[in-house]
């Protein structure tokens, strides 16, 4: 999935955003949910789901909000408890916002 500013790559074990996830782009991750989730079943050889997150360059709200939609769609997708869901690389805007929004203990930044 990509847009002008949201690359999304996925690897063995991991969805990477690249890019800008804002206001303008974010409605197009979610509405690529089910495509995504198919794609990571298809690539998945463990129980740990990384989301690499090191090259997205600007998030905003509307990013934020999701991104939580998305990792709570693939946790209830997934057999729960079956997979450990790993946030990597969060920029100080991401973590910065988490905090703000009073969020940053729902997954690891």
């Amino acid at each position: 999935m990509s847009s002008s500013n949201l690359v999304c790559q996925i690897q063995t074990n991991q969805l990477m955003l690249c890019g800008r996830m804002n206001k303008h782009n974010a409605l197009e991750l979610w509405q690529q949910r089910e495509l995504l989730l198919q794609n990571l079943s298809d690539t998945m050889d463990g129980s740990t789901l990384k989301f690499e997150l090191t090259q997205l360059k600007e998030i905003d709200s509307a990013g934020l909000a999701t991104l939580i939609a998305v990792i709570r769609f693939i946790k209830q997708k997934v057999q729960p408890n079956t997979i450990q869901l790993d946030m990597v690389g969060a920029n100080q805007q991401l973590i910065d916002l988490a905090e703000i929004s009073g969020i940053n203990n729902l997954f690891p930044l």
